[in-house]
């Protein structure tokens, strides 16, 4: 009964977007509390909050997450090369990847400790084994960040200080850089990496040092105002 509520509501938004959708869900969900539920998407199995507002969007039919990404991902996932998923949230792009790639060539990346949980739930639910780092990606390794998110909304946590949520939440996070995660991957192997740091883009490819001419890199940087394709190679 629960499931198909959330199935109307999700149809209901992807038909006609409307404002309050958000705000609908998660009053459900204080008076629910949680209550998850498996999806098959694409050729894995995908676990969320049914009143998730952002991923519960996933059991309308008529709903394709991000198809820009997947166009693109689809076509360098081809090339073989190794994926890299910084903000990696429940683990969506990873597993997708994870239907193309082996194991070992998927590196994870998610600095919420709660998101990162059911990051690792929804990897051991496909009995898949990709690395796994729960930190936030940033352009040094090894210091320490406040972490924010606002009440419910993991989609849109950001490092404290770049958006100004109400109600924010914060968390200490260690921080990582891309050039430390790719210290020991294969020169001749090529690079994908999909970035979506809610802001913190340009840190992220400042930890890429010398390795931004040293490897073939390629960037695919996700937000939810806009989606850019660049490409750096060496």
């Amino acid at each position: 009964m629960l499931r198909k509520l959330a199935t109307l509501l999700a149809y209901s938004y992807a038909l006609y977007p409307y404002r309050g959708y958000g705000r609908l869900n998660n009053a459900i969900s204080r008076v629910l509390g949680q209550q998850i539920a498996t999806q098959r998407v694409h050729n894995f199995d995908f676990s969320f909050d049914l009143f998730d507002p952002y991923w519960n969007l996933l059991l309308a039919k008529n709903f394709i997450y991000e198809p820009e990404v997947e166009a693109f991902l689809r076509r360098q996932l081809d090339q073989n090369p190794i994926f890299i998923d910084c903000g990696a949230n429940y683990g969506f792009w990873t597993l997708f990847a994870l239907g193309l790639l082996d194991d070992g060539d998927c590196i994870s990346i998610e600095a919420s400790p709660k998101t990162f949980e059911q990051l690792k739930r929804n990897v051991e639910l496909n009995d898949r084994h990709p690395r796994l780092i729960n930190r936030a990606v940033s352009s040094s390794h090894d210091d320490i960040l406040s972490f924010e998110t606002s009440g419910r909304n993991h989609a849109g946590a950001s490092i404290s200080g770049m958006k100004n949520f109400k109600n924010a939440m914060s968390t200490d996070v260690r921080t990582t850089d891309l050039k430390n995660i790719l210290s020991d991957v294969p020169a001749n192997r090529p690079i994908l990496i999909k970035l979506d740091v809610e802001g913190a883009e340009i840190d992220a490819i400042k930890g890429l040092g010398n390795f931004v001419y040293d490897l073939d890199i390629t960037i695919v940087s996700v937000s939810y105002t806009h989606l850019t394709l660049p490409t750096i190679c060496s």
